[in-house]
């Protein structure tokens, strides 16, 4: 199945996001800088984590929690899993070293 939505981004022309969905396969593309640029993109974030964007302009809502569930019970989902969880585990471990850091000036200068 092919899946297609239409979102107002910043530019002029809305972005096209196109999900297309087999047995086998999870694709998605957005024409967007970043899509462009072949990074993962908020746009295509929204979708596969089942949010309906507030910019959407075209494209059958009901969809998405259709794409979403396709997209987590898929191969790319479990390494977007993964990546979540260590996106999760970095932001903790920057917390910890902003902690230290303030520890060890409150040493040095007591």
């Amino acid at each position: 199945m092919i899946y297609t939505f239409s979102i107002q981004g910043s530019s002029e022309e809305p972005y096209t996001l196109q999900f297309s969905i087999t047995e086998k396969s999870f694709k998605a593309e957005c024409n967007c800088p970043a899509g462009l640029m072949g990074t993962l993109c908020k746009h295509i974030i929204w979708i596969i984590e089942g949010q309906i964007p507030s910019n959407l302009i075209d494209g059958d809502i009901s969809k998405i929690v259709e794409i979403s569930k396709a997209f987590h019970s898929s191969e790319v989902g479990d390494v977007y899993n993964h990546y979540k969880e260590l996106e999760k585990e970095i932001e903790k471990l920057k917390k910890e070293l902003k902690n230290r850091k303030k520890q060890v000036a409150r040493l040095l200068y007591e």
